[in-house]
């Protein structure tokens, strides 16, 4: 089976981070479209390319007390910043208006990626 994962992960200097929420999320949705085996298989390659941020009571808080208007993205800002990455990659560009962290669309991190070979 192919892997889901892009080869871009594997550059040394390049680390990616998901949350846990965003896994579970993930394997429903394949679950839904394919079958849970191909749901299991996203996940494991994930898991086996990425960091994985904890989410425990102090990220909850600081979601909670953030001016962003949706939780689940003050949850994914608050893991960010907790572990002092660059950049969040998402299509939920208004969701994350305000936040201290550079929010990016996956193209514009792969043009960031490529401009700075």
């Amino acid at each position: 089976m192919k892997s889901a994962t892009p080869n871009i992960l594997f550059i040394n200097t390049l680390q990616g981070y998901i949350t846990a929420t965003t896994l579970t999320d993930i394997f429903y949705i394949a679950k839904k479209s394919k079958k849970a085996q191909i749901a299991k298989q996203y996940v494991s390659d994930l898991l086996t390319t990425m960091q994985v941020c904890t989410v425990d009571r102090s990220i909850l808080e600081a979601a909670i007390s953030s001016s962003l208007p949706d939780f689940e993205d003050a949850v994914q800002l608050a893991c960010a910043i907790s572990e002092n990455l660059n950049a969040i990659i998402t299509r939920d560009f208004k969701g994350f208006a305000g936040a201290t962290v550079a929010i990016l669309s996956a193209s514009e991190f792969v043009s960031r990626l490529s401009s700075d070979s």
